[in-house]
């Protein structure tokens, strides 16, 4: 294993050298001014996968951003305060109480809730 981290290196072999150098530092056959040069090297292995953690994180969040923002296009896109009929009229205005279509209940009262039980 060799004693400096190469920042190039996958996540996995980085993680799996941070993991051995743990091991190694859990032994009772580990030295003092050992352990001490091991702690350093997970020291320094521990804060490479910290870094590669935050911006894998940091990619993630831009790609569910982007996924987003389509959405938010879409919508627009959508936008209905200009949806005409086609005699030219507006087709979101509510109709006319000429042209709405006869309902059997002329008192405007709601019609009745039904019982669920």
């Amino acid at each position: 294993m060799s004693s400096n981290p190469e920042p190039d290196e996958p996540f996995e072999r980085t993680l799996g050298r941070l993991e051995a150098v743990t091991a190694a530092l859990e032994s009772p056959d580990t030295g003092l001014d050992e352990a001490i040069a091991l702690f350093e090297q997970g020291t320094e292995l521990a804060r490479l996968c910290r870094q590669r953690l935050a911006a894998a994180e940091q990619k993630v969040e831009r790609l569910r951003a982007s996924l987003a923002e389509p959405e938010a296009d879409d919508a627009e896109a959508m936008d209905t305060d200009n949806v005409e009929d086609p005699n030219g009229e507006d087709a979101l205005e509510p109709e006319s109480d000429e042209r709405r279509a006869p309902s059997g209940d002329q008192g405007g009262s709601p019609p009745p809730t039904p019982t669920l039980f």
